[in-house]
């Protein structure tokens, strides 16, 4: 599962905005190479054909880090594109707001990563939120391990029984990081490697 945009380091914000801009860039450059029909239609021109190939290369892990920005699924997404997926005729595209769109919600998630991105610093050089990553590895560890097995992860965490689980999880992950570095710290004061106050 893909963390939020609150959720990563600044490392990971910035390789989100960087494919998330090719992706933009990719998705303008197929827009101004269709070709129109008076008939009404559009088909691809030679250009217009290899950067669909490069859009399909990307579409799934650029989706995800929109989704990844719950502000904008939902409120932007109304035709639901990201959930679709990318349709592709042989030489016949009549959804090209499909492509708009998903150029509308690039630049709204680019601007929000952005945003964040002096956060994601703080995040990064923060011991606190490494703490808080690895119980968050840790609780979902065995709902991933479900989703590897075949059952559907997103439900199981979504159930009742999931999120109890989850909450049962987090609070021993918490207490047994807490008993771990009480211990550590009171080996190291005996050591004489801290002061006593």
């Amino acid at each position: 599962m893909v963390k939020t945009y609150r959720q990563i380091t600044v490392f990971e914000n910035n390789k989100r905005l960087l494919l998330l801009k090719d992706f933009k860039l990719h998705l303008e450059t197929y827009l101004n190479n269709l070709i129109g029909h008076y008939s009404g239609g559009l088909s691809e021109n030679e250009k217009a054909k290899v950067e669909h190939k490069k859009i399909n290369k990307v579409i799934d892990e650029a989706c995800s880090y929109i989704d990844a920005v719950p502000s904008i699924v939902g409120v932007v997404d109304e035709d639901n594109y990201l959930a679709k997926g990318l349709i592709y005729e042989q030489n016949v595209i009549d959804k090209s707001n499909f492509y708009k769109s998903l150029i509308n919600m690039a630049e709204r998630a680019m601007a929000i990563y952005r945003k964040d991105s002096s956060r994601a610093k703080q995040r990064t050089y923060n011991p606190f939120f490494w703490i808080a990553l690895f119980v968050d590895y840790l609780v979902s560890l065995p709902f991933e391990t479900l989703g590897k097995v075949g059952f559907n992860q997103k439900k199981i965490e979504a159930s009742f029984v999931g999120k109890l689980i989850k909450c049962i999880l987090y609070i021993f992950s918490s207490l047994s990081l807490a008993i771990i570095a009480y211990i550590i710290i009171y080996a190291l004061v005996k050591a004489g490697h801290l002061p006593t106050f």
